[in-house]
């Protein structure tokens, strides 16, 4: 049995790939990868990554926001809206999983509250 590959984490709605995304699905398969799941960044750019999950039968998307996305003006009232967005996400065919989500310090300090207040809540 030949072992299938599944890419648990790229970003197919990157401007890189724009011009040659079905090239680049083709080539996936080819080479054994079975499914793909490509991860949101933020909410601004969730519907492409959903357009390209559904139009792909082996690509699987996710809704959420990278740490290093995370408003600086964030307040905590605005909870409610974060989480009202990734129900609606969620609830959407072909989208698995919050991600990216979680705490980022690599780039600098400057945000680390806010981002701990949008992924604790």
């Amino acid at each position: 049995m030949k072992n299938k590959i599944v890419d648990s984490h790229c970003h197919l709605n990157f401007d890189d790939f724009k011009n040659d995304l079905d090239e680049i699905i083709s080539h996936a398969r080819k080479n054994d990868v079975e499914y793909m799941l490509s991860i949101s960044v933020d909410f601004e750019n969730f519907e492409n990554i959903h357009k390209i999950s559904k139009r792909y039968k082996n690509v699987w998307c996710s809704t959420g926001v990278h740490p290093n996305n995370v408003p600086k003006d964030f307040k905590k009232d605005e909870i409610n809206l974060l989480r009202k967005q990734l129900e609606q996400n969620l609830s959407k065919k072909k989208v698995i999983g919050i991600g990216e989500t979680g705490l980022d310090f690599f780039r600098g300090l400057a945000n680390k509250n806010n981002q701990i207040e949008y992924f604790k809540n």
